[in-house]
């Protein structure tokens, strides 16, 4: 009812307060963009990226749309520059959305890949996060493990020294101490198949990724194609590069340009990770960096490094130690061909 005598009073008030009703909405739409822009500005001056992003993301639901184009590019490119993945996600989404409405299609299908492989990035990141708060976990666990055996021994010890009438109490901390040692060992027990299932949760997650890169990078009319089983040959130990594949259409090289600047970014710091657990013969080790790097190096090239790394991680136990090296140097030679 509140509603309807709104309208009414809309429609039976005189011209002039209806246009000093819309001149007043006007009024009132300029200083909030003003505001904004006072806002971005003093954060800009100050260096306050978050506050800056954030004003830039309100102002931009404001203004026209060409401005707000403009604004989100900014505060898609002050987020990659500060490294914050997370908000980075969300100023690109947004730069997505409002490319599809302003009928850059193209634009905006590129922006949607560099979400998909930030979010493929971000999942990784964590991933490899948590693998190390596990490590410390566990760490933390076997040295409290070990100063428990430590004390348990040393009392021991001591209670052979002690007189007869201490037997009974050197019995009693050897049945805590033993207690102990099952709990500890129990608990380590759970922490390993915790982390396992995980492993497989992340592996999978990870499959499911690749999946949706794959077919986002289908060409336009939606043709359908089954995926073609990998089986590259293994190659020699000094193999020549890979072959550089067709030129691909002018919005998938926008997007492999993307991928591979995001790869540049983050891959020298997981290709010394992988020649640091190999220098210390620790294969889980190198099988999970091989692991994080498989997306990626999918979505770049599908038939020779993503196979490349499908060989390495799908081997059996039986595979001969050599032919695994020729594989991780020739990883190396490709990562190190794709960074330089």
């Amino acid at each position: 009812m509140l509603l309807i005598g709104l309208v009414l009073c809309e429609l039976l008030a005189p011209p002039s307060a209806v246009a000093q009703s819309a001149q007043a909405r006007r009024d009132s739409l300029r200083k909030v963009v003003g505001d904004l822009r006072l806002r971005m500005d003093a954060a800009d001056s100050t260096g306050d990226v978050r506050d800056a992003i954030d004003a830039r993301l309100s102002l931009a639901s404001v203004v026209k749309p060409n401005e707000a184009l403009d604004l989100l590019e900014d505060a898609a490119a002050s987020a990659q520059s500060a490294d914050l993945l997370e908000l980075e996600v969300v100023v690109r989404k947004r730069l997505a959305e409002a490319l599809a409405k302003s009928g850059k299609h193209a634009r905006a299908f590129e922006e949607a890949m560099h979400v998909t492989a930030l979010d493929e990035v971000r999942l990784a990141e964590q991933y490899l996060f948590l693998e190390a708060r596990t490590d410390s976990a566990l760490t933390q666990t076997i040295e409290q493990r070990d100063s428990l055996i430590n004390s348990w021994q040393a009392e021991l010890q001591e209670a052979r020294h002690r007189e007869s009438h201490m037997e009974a109490t050197a019995e009693r901390w050897m049945f805590i101490a033993l207690g102990l040692a099952l709990a500890l060992m129990l608990m380590l027990l759970i922490l390993l198949v915790r982390m396992r299932r995980h492993q497989q949760k992340t592996g999978k997650e990870l499959a499911s990724l690749r999946e949706e890169v794959a077919a986002l990078k289908l060409p336009a009319g939606n043709r359908m194609r089954e995926p073609a089983l990998v089986a590259a040959p293994v190659p020699a130990p000094h193999a020549e590069p890979i072959p550089v594949q067709a030129e691909p259409q002018p919005e998938m090289a926008r997007m492999d340009e993307a991928l591979l600047a995001l790869f540049r970014k983050r891959a020298p710091e997981r290709l010394a990770t992988l020649r640091d657990a190999r220098a210390r013969g620790d294969h889980e080790k190198v099988l999970r960096v091989v692991h994080t790097l498989k997306p990626q190096l999918v979505a770049l090239d599908e038939n020779g490094l993503g196979a490349l790394c499908i060989r390495i991680t799908v081997g059996d136990a039986s595979r001969d130690p050599k032919e695994l090296n020729t594989d991780l140097d020739l990883l190396e030679h490709s990562i190190e061909q794709l960074l330089s």
